[in-house]
């Protein structure tokens, strides 16, 4: 397989100072420098792809089962390891269509951190209610798209301890709080 990538500065107009193309009414999103790498880990992988040019992720299809965790919850393999641009990072995300499965991803997503380079996993588990003795786990590995790749920023601060944090007018009301004032 030969590496082609398509310059974005060769098509698109730069933004002052920041390195991406303005958003455009043709392409209303921005476009990274270097490309998201992709690397072949398994010979069945399916490459990702947008069904759309402007669809916000990229679908990721599971090749194989490679692990049972628990007796609900398994990891499928996708054959494909990545590198995202610097600076950026992957969630993968659970397409709508998962739920015409009997599965969600079991973390609601996984953070792919812009480190890692091992095969990209996808932790399902079954949903309550699913009978466990009929359930088909290579049922999922099927050819079809699970879940997708979402390539975003990453966002950095320092952390630092304090005794107090400012008072606001909503304070410490959570869970519904906002509700409640309403009522």
């Amino acid at each position: 397989m030969t590496e082609q990538t398509l310059s974005p500065e060769a098509v698109y107009e730069e933004a002052d100072g920041c390195g991406l193309p303005y958003p455009t009414a043709e392409r209303p999103y921005f476009v990274t420098e270097d490309p998201l790498l992709i690397k072949v880990v398994d010979e069945a992988a399916c490459i990702p792809s947008r069904a759309h040019p402007s669809d916000s992720g990229l679908d990721l299809t599971p090749i194989a089962v490679r692990k049972q965790l628990r007796s609900d919850t398994w990891l499928l393999g996708t054959g494909i390891a990545v590198k995202p641009p610097l600076g950026y990072y992957v969630d993968m995300v659970g397409r709508s269509s998962i739920s015409k499965t009997d599965v969600f991803v079991s973390n609601a997503y996984g953070v792919i951190d812009e480190q890692y380079r091992g095969e990209l996993m996808i932790a399902v588990t079954v949903k309550p209610g699913t009978d466990l003795a009929s359930f088909d786990i290579e049922s999922l590995v099927n050819g079809k798209p699970l879940v997708q790749m979402i390539l975003r920023p990453l966002i950095v601060s320092e952390v630092a301890v304090v005794d107090e944090l400012d008072v606001t007018e909503r304070g410490d009301g959570g869970f519904g709080h906002t509700d409640e004032k309403r009522a």
